[in-house]
């Protein structure tokens, strides 16, 4: 497939879907067969519905900037930024209405056209840092702390012994 079919199918996932929660397009840009390795969703088309269900669920998303994307044909890079406040349950953080502001890389590959593999991944610490307030001194116990989270006990760790860090 040419790489310029390819971005402007990019294109129209990150805008259509990942940025306005549009789930009809998921038809048109997504293999039957394909896979969201983003987290436990189920394999094809309803595991991508699921998966932006739930990121609409948990961001009131309010920008999607795709800033670049590298492809061969068949897989694809892409380096993008996301705006939003948080709303809903996110890696067991419940909602804190704050401002977020991330980057991410998506991983993808194309079969037919369509994506058949999709994968991305972000700045976690970035994320709960901007979402989990701790103040200098605060006593932290792994209750404050979002259930088998292992980003989150990493910042616990560092805290306990450079309690500045944050």
């Amino acid at each position: 497939m040419a790489s310029k079919t390819i971005k402007e199918n990019i294109m129209r996932y990150f805008s259509e879907v990942v940025g306005n929660g549009n789930l009809e397009p998921i038809n048109d840009l997504v293999h039957p067969q394909a896979k969201d390795l983003s987290g436990e969703w189920p394999d094809g088309r309803e595991g991508f519905r699921q998966h932006i269900s739930w990121f609409h669920s948990a961001f009131d998303i309010s920008n999607i900037t795709v800033e670049r994307i590298i492809t061969d044909g068949k897989y694809a890079a892409v380096y993008w930024r996301v705006k939003g406040r948080h709303i809903g349950d996110a890696f067991g953080l419940e909602p804190s209405g704050k401002q977020i502001e991330n980057s991410a890389i998506s991983t993808l590959r194309f079969l037919d056209g369509k994506i058949f593999e999709y994968e991305v991944m972000f700045d976690m610490l970035f994320f709960l840092c901007k979402l989990v307030t701790w103040e200098p001194g605060q006593n932290i116990s792994t209750t404050d702390m979002p259930k088998n989270n292992h980003a989150c006990n990493i910042i616990l760790n560092n805290y306990r012994t450079n309690p500045h860090c944050i």
